[in-house]
């Protein structure tokens, strides 16, 4: 593992910032991960479920739907993916009560 890559390690939220590198290394997506997110239903969802492969990918655990997730990171993975991303802050926003289709979610990433 890279030097640089142990101080994002456990961490439980996402940083209020990242440079364009670790956008890139962390919340880009090969053409298998894109088929895994284009395949959820909803548009909100193939969002969510992006959030959940990029953030598994910085840190090695899922991320908490009741913390913010930064409106830059909203943007990005939204570009990536094709959706219009939301003027909220957290993932719990988007499952709107659906703990199984979380759950479902997390273990996806």
């Amino acid at each position: 593992m890279d030097h640089w890559r142990l101080a994002y390690l456990g961490m439980r939220q996402i940083p209020r910032e990242l440079s364009e590198f670790e956008l890139a290394t962390f919340f880009a997506y090969s053409p298998k991960e894109r088929t895994l997110i284009d395949a959820r239903r909803s548009a909100l969802y193939r969002l969510a479920v992006a959030v959940h492969i990029g953030f598994i990918r910085m840190t090695g655990r899922m991320l908490d739907a009741c913390k913010q997730v930064p409106r830059f990171l909203w943007s990005r993975v939204g570009a990536q993916v094709g959706v219009t991303p939301p003027d909220m802050g957290t993932l719990n926003a988007l499952y709107d009560g659906r703990t199984d289709t979380l759950s479902n979610h997390q273990m996806l990433a």
